[in-house]
């Protein structure tokens, strides 16, 4: 008798903090958390039917100013649950890149999610695993992406680009300045830019479905370009960035700047407008 009253004190006890717990679970959308962000801060959302895949974009309200267009492109999000176990929606829980989107001054500023970011409602178009794990740089991406800013920047006015990208988002960028013409200046932040470098330090499989920006250093040397690493970042540690700007050669328009106590994400979004201030500097 005293074990089963026990029983139903804990069963009473204990379920409403697992009810509890559960919902609070379901009710964080971090896909919602961002557009509750980009609302209050002006901005409006775009969806770009690319190729295979429909893309999810938030930019500053049309200005019409002839000025370049500021592109921003999003990391890897939440790509995988465990270390074995892919995610079913690659949202990142933590967006730096929009983030580092809402502190630019620009005029014409936009921002673009990876595939499958942001569309847990429908349509689900090109959601396929393997385009946030070992396809997430391969061509069918990269070519939507330049599709879409291609799109944008033939709506906005601008007839020239900056493209910045954070972590996987900067191979994303590189990747399309490759095979542009209109690109002012690149930056990457915490940049993937040499896969088959960052897969080896990690000791991970290869991204065996993905092209590699390290392998378009003749095409990228001469493309005006900063590139941002943070001294504590133990996920993209310098030496991938220091593999690329070997292959670039000795003479390319490429920096590369370590920023001393920054690691993945901290402060690249809170301290952005600081950090893109100093960059504007910059002669190239």
């Amino acid at each position: 008798m005293r074990t089963r009253r026990w029983r139903r004190v804990l069963f009473f006890f204990v379920l409403p903090l697992i009810v509890a717990s559960c919902q609070s679970y379901l009710l964080f959308d971090p896909a919602d958390d961002a557009r509750d962000l980009v609302r209050r801060s002006g901005w409006r959302e775009v969806r770009f039917d690319v190729g295979a895949f429909s893309l999810v974009g938030f930019h500053k309200p049309l200005s019409g100013s002839t000025a370049p267009l500021d592109v921003y492109i999003e990391g890897d999000g939440f790509a995988w649950r465990t270390s074995t176990q892919p995610s079913a929606d690659p949202t990142p829980l933590n967006p730096v890149a929009l983030h580092m989107a809402l502190n630019d001054p620009a005029a014409n500023v936009l921002y673009i999610a990876r595939p499958c970011q942001y569309l847990r409602r429908s349509p689900y178009k090109g959601c396929d695993v393997r385009f946030w794990t070992m396809s997430r740089f391969a061509e069918d991406v990269v070519a939507a992406t330049n599709l879409a800013i291609s799109r944008f920047e033939a709506r906005s006015g601008a007839t020239r680009l900056r493209l910045f990208g954070y972590s996987g988002g900067g191979a994303i960028a590189a990747l399309v300045a490759a095979r542009r013409d209109d690109v002012d200046l690149l930056v990457t932040v915490a940049g993937n830019l040499d896969h088959r470098a960052w897969t080896d330090y990690h000791r991970v499989s290869p991204l065996s479905g993905s092209l590699n920006p390290v392998d378009f250093g003749k095409r990228l040397r001469d493309i005006p370009q900063v590139n941002l690493i943070g001294s504590d970042d133990k996920i993209m540690p310098e030496e991938i960035s220091r593999s690329y700007m070997r292959a670039l050669g000795p003479n390319s328009a490429a920096k590369f700047i370590t920023i001393p106590g920054y690691d993945h994400q901290c402060c690249w979004g809170e301290k952005w407008g600081k950090l893109l201030g100093l960059i504007n500097k910059m002669r190239y």
